[in-house]
């Protein structure tokens, strides 16, 4: 089995690969041994890791993780004011929207911004004033999300990268109150992304745009667009937008193929996470303290994974897992 690392992880995560990034955030996760979490010295240190992982596991819908991972890291409250939290403070709030939580959302993003403005940086990295404009957006405060969004657009412009020009762009066109715009802009952003490798980014827009286009009456065209989105949504492990592709799907009239029921491809990434970890070597009683659940939840997990890999038991996990992912049996 390959080593991985946390720079794997930020690779795996930058591309939207989220059941690779949280394969190896889990396992490079040996950040309590490795750094000695809960020391004060060590917060910076672990900070980047922990904010790149908390985003990837709520991508994934595992909230409550997200969640553990900041509690147990101590960086789920007020943050010392240094860069090296930056990525966090935006990885949190992320993780927020997320979830719903979209005022603890703003407030980080408002956050992050205020230190941004503090040392006077001009920079779309973290994109938090484009996070914020789709932040407000769901309260309905469309005018200041605009001008955040015209900000970062201006300033992404400057940087000339395809992913933080269409980042603006997104935020710009959601905040948009002419359906055309919207639509106009989202098409603009899904373009810069259709030759790149943010397959993420990529699904996220396409599902915008084939909601805003469903709304216009536009149904073939965004049926089209929600079923590559829900493709892209399954292929990253992107729980949450898979569940927004479909929601949307089923409102155009379309009825959204199932997933797959058995084989790799049906694993949520729960189901994955825990079942590499049990083909490791590791007991229920350990995957539950390393995952922050309960026994039940592992063996409700390994049982569906046993039925979906159709693998008698824990000894079969490990080949079954390796053969997915191409890497040789590990030698018992």
């Amino acid at each position: 089995m390959r080593t991985r690392s946390p720079r794997a992880g930020w690779r795996a995560l930058d591309v939207g690969d989220l059941r690779g990034a949280i394969s190896d955030f889990d396992q490079a996760g040996q950040i309590r041994e490795d750094v000695g979490l809960g020391t004060e010295d060590a917060r910076p240190v672990i900070a980047g890791i922990v904010g790149f992982a908390v985003i990837a596991h709520a991508e994934a819908g595992a909230f409550e993780r997200a969640e553990a991972l900041l509690a147990d890291a101590g960086l789920d409250g007020e943050l010392p004011e240094q860069m090296v939290f930056n990525p966090l403070l935006h990885a949190r709030a992320s993780a927020h929207l997320l979830a719903r939580r979209v005022d603890k959302a703003v407030a980080d993003f408002r956050e992050l911004g205020r230190r941004h403005a503090r040392w006077g940086l001009r920079r779309p990295s973290p994109p938090w004033r484009s996070s914020l404009a789709v932040a407000l957006v769901a309260r309905g405060e469309r005018a200041e999300a605009r001008e955040l969004a015209r900000a970062e657009l201006e300033l992404a412009r400057v940087w000339a990268t395809a992913r933080s020009i269409a980042r603006a762009e997104r935020a710009l066109a959601l905040a948009a109150n002419d359906p055309d715009e919207t639509i106009a802009g989202l098409t603009s952003a899904e373009q810069r992304l259709a030759d790149g490798p943010w397959r993420l980014d990529r699904a996220r827009v396409r599902c915008e745009l084939g909601a805003a286009l469903r709304r216009v009456g536009e149904r073939r065209a965004a049926r089209e667009l929600l079923a590559r989105a829900l493709d892209e949504a399954h292929a990253c492990g992107a729980e949450v937008l898979a569940t927004q592709a479909t929601e949307e799907l089923r409102a155009s009239g379309a009825r959204p193929r199932r997933r797959a029921l058995s084989g790799h491809d049906a694993l949520t990434p729960s189901e994955r996470r825990v079942a590499e970890l049990a083909g490791r070597g590791r007991t229920n009683r350990e995957i539950a303290q390393e995952l922050f659940v309960t026994m039940a939840t592992v063996e409700t997990h390994l049982s569906r994974t046993y039925r979906k890999l159709g693998v008698p038991g824990r000894a079969e996990l490990a080949a079954a897992l390796a053969e997915r992912d191409g890497e040789p049996e590990p030698a018992t």
